[in-house]
């Protein structure tokens, strides 16, 4: 079996979308392009993933068997792609953030998910304290300060840290 992401990527369109003309606007190719894929990805498998008929496509039962792991198989593609973009932009892999034990925020919960969202890949700890242990932490270079995050141009894409910074010093 040879297969390409490129040639997954049509096949979780297709099904997403329902139609290869549909698959190819969200994938910007071309309508016969997408399905050439999808059939050569059928070659390559040894059976049908659609059932063709005109005007419609239809997943066949081998075909839906293979859907959720193509898509798990385009997740981890972006997963890994996203750990090879901070790897080649200097972001950190983890991000400690220490808490002072009477700052309780639903607010907090949005500004770490807006960061989990922004870098997938980046293992985000947050440790609780009081405000004495927490400035010890930083102290002592357990906890990141403003100044020590190398996100060089995606600290823009940080939103969640003025977010909370702000939070923080009300």
């Amino acid at each position: 079996m040879n297969f390409s992401l490129d040639q997954i990527a049509a096949f979780v369109s297709t099904v997403e979308e329902g139609s290869f003309k549909s698959a190819a606007i969200k994938l910007n190719k071309h309508s016969t392009t997408v399905s050439q894929q999808v059939a050569s990805l059928e070659i390559d498998l040894g059976f049908s993933l659609f059932d063709r008929h005109v005007r419609k496509l239809s997943l066949t039962e081998q075909g839906r068997q293979c859907y959720a792991n193509a898509k798990g198989v385009l997740i981890e593609a972006e997963h890994f792609q996203s750990k090879v973009t901070g790897l080649l932009s200097e972001v950190p892999s983890t991000f400690t953030v220490g808490l002072d034990t009477t700052v309780r925020d639903r607010q907090l919960v949005r500004c770490v998910k807006e960061l989990v969202d922004a870098f997938p890949m980046l293992e985000v700890t947050i440790l609780h304290g009081d405000t004495l242990s927490i400035i010890e932490k930083a102290e002592r270079g357990i906890l990141m300060s403003v100044s020590s995050i190398r996100f060089s141009r995606h600290i823009a894409r940080l939103r969640w840290f003025h977010c909370l910074a702000s939070r923080l010093s009300r």
